[in-house]
């Protein structure tokens, strides 16, 4: 996950605009073959420019634009442990119940797997191995899952095995958010999530499609595996879809990064939520910060913090980053697996900020 400069910032300017981004994006596209990205900043707290660069689609020449949907991957495991949060704060749950608890009656769930926490869950912390058990990735793709349904991820339990002590260490785990999803919503997690998270910021644009449903508006996906872009198909889900399963906007996710920010009485967050969201829980040398819940946390001289995650799903990339003390933040969406949208927000950190700065 990516980490920021230690710049000295002190405010940011509002005038940003579609120039201060071209200089930074359009090489970057170049260089790294992306057909096209969508960028969206939040400034001041509040959701600010959104632009669109390249092709959606490269065979049709259909523009990117700024209405142009993604699939963000594991973008989606902060908006679960958003979730979560609201669920806490409104007592039916706790972060320190067992996830076990949580599970439908009858679920078979190994002795050394029941003592796992949500938290843990949600701090990639539990032990678990990175994927399910009886995960199965589509013949000829990088990695494309065959979707899974919240009964076959609980039914690979019986046969899951700890990696670790739970509490130990992180390590980062799809399983693990798959099954914070199942135990807080079960098979509605789709409904839940628009419920309490996407509906109350107007994330019209956002949503989990399962199955075959068509998505409209949808980037075409591109491999970072082939030599030439080809178009592929995207990556499906069923009910287990709490750890990748989103697909949103880069309008609407400035939305919900303001939100992470926001702290008035009416905000969908309470103090105590972002607090359990934005607390370092547990280092994480492997990035060289630390783990929040559903956010990697990277600590700032001066005592300030950015928080992050990043996201694909082999054909599409997305990373959103933010400074809640700066009240600004960024979001990248990109047509291309890998770690096309996190390489871009690499670049316009470390570029634009210093710049504008000082300005």
């Amino acid at each position: 996950m990516l980490l920021f400069l230690a710049t000295a910032l002190v405010s940011v300017p509002q005038d940003l605009d579609r120039s201060l981004l071209t200089g930074v994006v359009e090489p970057y596209l170049a260089a790294e073959h992306v057909p096209g990205v969508v960028v969206a900043l939040v400034v001041d707290g509040r959701p600010g420019p959104v632009e669109a660069f390249g092709l959606a689609d490269l065979a049709s020449e259909r523009p990117m634009t700024r209405e142009t949907r993604f699939q963000v991957g594991s973008v989606t495991k902060p908006f679960t442990a958003t979730l979560v949060a609201l669920l806490a704060d409104d007592g039916a749950l706790d972060a320190n119940d067992p996830f076990a608890k949580h599970l439908p009656p009858g679920t078979v769930v190994p002795e050394p797997l029941r003592a796992i926490t949500l938290l843990q869950l949600g701090t990639h912390t539990s032990g678990l191995p990175r994927e399910p058990v009886n995960r199965v990735n589509l013949p000829d793709t990088p990695s494309v899952m065959v979707p899974m349904s919240v009964a076959e991820l609980l039914d690979g339990l019986a046969t899951t095995e700890l990696e670790g002590e739970p509490g130990a260490k992180v390590v980062y785990s799809n399983l693990g958010y798959a099954l914070l999803g199942a135990a807080v919503a079960g098979d509605d997690y789709p409904e839940l999530l628009r419920e309490r998270v996407l509906a109350p910021l107007g994330m019209t644009r956002s949503g989990v499609f399962l199955g075959d449903d068509v998505v409209p508006d949808l980037a075409s996906c591109y491999w970072p595996e082939d030599a030439e872009p080809v178009a592929r198909e995207p990556w499906r889900f069923e009910s287990a879809c709490a750890f990748s399963g989103l697909v949103s906007t880069g309008g609407d996710l400035a939305r919900f990064v303001a939100a992470q920010m926001e702290a008035s009485e009416d905000a969908l967050l309470s103090p105590g939520a972002r607090e359990l969201l934005f607390s370092p829980h547990a280092p994480f040398p492997d990035v060289g910060g630390e783990m929040g819940f559903g956010w990697f946390v990277t600590p700032l001289p001066g005592g300030s913090l950015s928080l992050g995650h990043g996201g694909e799903v082999d054909g599409h990339s997305a990373c959103i980053a933010f400074l809640p003390e700066l009240r600004f933040g960024l979001v990248v969406l990109a047509n291309r697996g890998g770690d096309a949208a996190e390489g871009l927000i690499r670049q316009l950190m470390e570029a634009l900020l210093p710049r504008l700065m000082a300005r």
